[in-house]
């Protein structure tokens, strides 16, 4: 019997599968799905999608995003991109989502289904003039569009709207949740119309302030709405705040935050774009979805790495347990337990270590950190940051830095590369 291994690496490399990985996959009967490399669609191109969403419409998942291509993210060539997939693997691009968009500044696409209607809808964030934000609505009879623009400005009770996601809950009633740049960005929750396609500006008022890139679900009979400070392409990341409520307007009760450790640093270094909501044979399991912003190797914006977690782990009494990294979470329907142990210290030998601006192939600019590798993973038991490998005057400031490291785990010839401000985790190869 074929088993289909899904792995989620949560360090991150600079290249996509090689040709001898795809060749050992197929031979193995194994596939992988890996944050440490690049996504590529059928095509071989890197797959161009983030602040948006992953839906499954059908037999297929749909992944919804902002391609920024070569840009820095805020000039008026932001696009939205979908690709689809039947395995979370294998991804075809299906072209841009919005037909005829008029020039702005574009994020944040969210596509969701209404039932009475039989329409996609698409609400998204743009600006004709940054920071002035706005929604537009826009309809599809087909998951991957192209969307038909309805309304390029839809009224909500907060002025200058910013980020947003939706839900759609169990009754076919949809909610959108969003920042309000114009009062300190705050955050909110807000009833659409039956259609989707307007805001009732039924409104639950204010459940954080200072914040973005919210997102919304619910699980049983408790609401979660998750959101943290503003982040703004920082490749530090950002938390993840949780609150929680027994109706979709609240009132909200904080719980905690699921993406900051004890020292208040983001666990996972990224900025939380959804959770989605994947069907199992065994029930919905919700896996958290963040940008890795600046963590292209080769520098390109819309080559950033996206993290999807392993599923989220519910407490008894409705919490949620914080993110972790782990590079298996098992089988396709997510409900094999970790089977791969950590190695001991005593089973990795590393070969080279180097860092800096490695695809400038400047000597100056590339330090040998073998030594302080050697040191950290003795420190950190067997984890290390990436930019914990800088040290005094840096002469790839402004640059891409990355960490290259080429070692032998219990036998095997491996090779860790990432880029600032990873996590590497050696004891726990792919």
């Amino acid at each position: 019997m074929r088993i289909l291994t899904i792995c989620f690496a949560l360090a991150v490399l600079t290249s996509s599968a090689s040709a001898a990985e795809v060749a050992a996959d197929k031979a193995s009967g194994a596939s992988t799905i890996s944050n440490k490399r690049l996504r590529r669609d059928t095509d071989g191109n890197i797959v161009d999608a983030h602040d948006g969403c992953l839906q499954k419409f059908g037999d297929r998942y749909y992944l919804y995003g902002t391609a920024y291509g070569t840009t820095d993210g805020f000039n008026k060539n932001n696009r939205y991109h979908c690709y689809s997939s039947a395995d979370l693997i294998v991804w075809k691009y299906e072209g841009e989502l919005l037909k005829n968009p008029p020039d702005g500044v574009y994020y944040r696409p969210y596509v969701v289904y209404n039932k009475k209607t039989a329409q996609y809808v698409l609400w998204y964030n743009w600006y004709a003039i940054l920071w002035e934000g706005q929604y537009g609505v826009a309809t599809s009879s087909t998951p991957q569009g192209p969307f038909v623009i309805h309304d390029g400005n839809v009224k909500v009770a907060h002025k200058k709207p910013g980020d947003e996601s939706l839900l759609v809950d169990d009754d076919g009633t949809a909610y959108l949740i969003y920042t309000s740049i114009a009062s300190g960005h705050s955050i909110s929750v807000e009833k659409l119309a039956p259609d989707y396609l307007s805001s009732t500006q039924e409104n639950s008022g204010f459940l954080g302030k200072g914040c973005e890139a919210p997102a919304l679900f619910r699980r049983e009979q408790t609401y979660y709405a998750l959101f943290d400070t503003c982040c703004c392409f920082g490749p530090a990341g950002s938390g993840a705040q949780l609150h929680t409520a027994e109706k979709p307007l609240g009132p909200y009760k904080h719980r905690g935050n699921i993406n900051r450790d004890a020292a208040g640093k983001p666990i996972i270094a990224a900025q939380q774009t959804w959770v989605a909501q994947l069907p199992t044979s065994h029930g919905t399991v919700y896996v958290w979805m963040g940008d890795r912003w600046g963590s292209r190797p080769d520098g390109v914006k819309g080559h950033d790495f996206q993290f999807w977690s392993r599923p989220l782990e519910f407490t008894a009494d409705g919490n949620i347990q914080p993110l972790q990294w782990d590079s298996n979470i098992g089988d396709k329907d997510f409900n094999k337990p970790r089977t791969a142990q950590r190695l001991a210290l005593d089973k990795i030998v590393i070969e080279s270590a180097t860092y800096g601006d490695l695809a400038s192939k400047n000597p100056a600019r590339i330090r040998d950190v073998k030594a302080k590798v050697e040191q950290a993973l003795r420190k950190g038991g067997g984890r290390l940051t990436v930019s914990s490998m800088a040290e005094g005057d840096d002469p790839c400031y402004g640059t891409v830095k990355t960490l290259k490291i080429t070692y032998q785990a219990d036998g095997r010839a491996l090779t860790y590369t990432g880029t600032d401000p990873e996590i590497a985790d050696l004891l726990d190869p792919e």
